[in-house]
């Protein structure tokens, strides 16, 4: 249906939902890729979400481009703080968009969710050493490397994220 998603709840358990409104504060996300920056938007209370029990929810981003999908905001751990990040890529590499005043870009630091490279047949491709990636490496972005992920060592690179628009070059 229209509007729902599948959601991973806490008990590893997935259901489809529609969020219809959260009670709560709306904690904006923080436009850096730069790790150095994370600590000034910590920095302020108010730009803190929460990571378990609490009300203070990332705002989602809205699109600036009709018929592109927003990106999603995400509320993420960075040194025992909860701080928002909006990720502008979906799990098959589609970009999108960030809303007025952001750009997507693939940092060089991994925040939280990593882009897994894929096989042909669609399976996540192991490794043993970033060699092992090279055949998946486009020349317009970034490198997959080989990362001990939770599953085991496979191919990866951070997930695109917003960022400021004036923070880029």
């Amino acid at each position: 249906q229209p509007g729902y998603v599948c959601t991973e709840l806490a008990g590893g358990e997935s259901q489809c939902f529609k969020r219809n409104g959260l009670c709560g504060n709306s904690v904006p996300a923080c436009l850096s890729i730069d790790p150095s920056d994370w600590a000034a938007c910590a920095a302020d209370v108010s730009n803190q979400c929460s990571l378990g029990d609490g009300h203070a929810y990332c705002v989602d981003p809205v699109s600036d481009t009709p018929g592109v999908d927003p990106a999603f905001a995400l509320c993420v751990e960075t040194g025992g703080t909860g701080l928002c990040f909006n990720f502008c890529e979906n799990t098959s590499g589609v970009e999108l968009d960030c809303g007025p005043g952001a750009v997507c870009e693939r940092p060089s630091e991994v925040v939280l969710y990593l882009d897994v490279a894929e096989d042909t047949a669609g399976d996540y491709v192991p490794c043993a050493t970033a060699n092992d990636c090279v055949a998946y490496n486009t020349p317009d972005d970034s490198a997959y490397d080989c990362i001990a992920l939770t599953i085991g060592n496979y191919c990866a690179r951070p997930l695109k994220q917003c960022v400021a628009a004036a923070s880029t070059p």
